[in-house]
């Protein structure tokens, strides 16, 4: 199976330092699960600004890892936020991006 995210740009950035990109994984790790909280509440508030700003910080994370699965739905999310797209249409577009970033996880753990 073909891995969600690339530490290519971390590797070079670091010379390969196993310590660092440690770091810089799990740093990542507890960003997006505290923007996935934020996305989750907005969500049950219907608080479409915090969506689209929280979508706009997630961003250059998903970006930098090479997660080219949920790069149109991150973006689409921020975008689509307006409070004139429904949330029903915006649901599954949240629910794609914490899926997949919980794959990730999952997966950074084991490596």
């Amino acid at each position: 199976m073909e891995k969600l995210y690339s530490l290519a740009d971390l590797e070079a950035m670091s010379d390969n330092d196993e310590a660092f990109i440690a770091t810089m994984k799990q740093i990542f790790e507890e960003e997006m699960l505290i923007s996935l909280g934020k996305l989750n509440k907005a969500f049950e508030e219907k608080d479409f600004n915090t969506i689209r700003v929280t979508a706009h910080t997630m961003k250059p994370s998903i970006d930098n890892l090479h997660i080219l699965s949920i790069k149109d739905d991150i973006r689409a999310l921020e975008s689509r936020a307006t409070g004139n797209t429904p949330m029903e249409e915006l649901l599954p577009l949240k629910q794609k991006v914490e899926t997949v970033l919980l794959q990730v996880f999952a997966d950074m753990r084991k490596s």
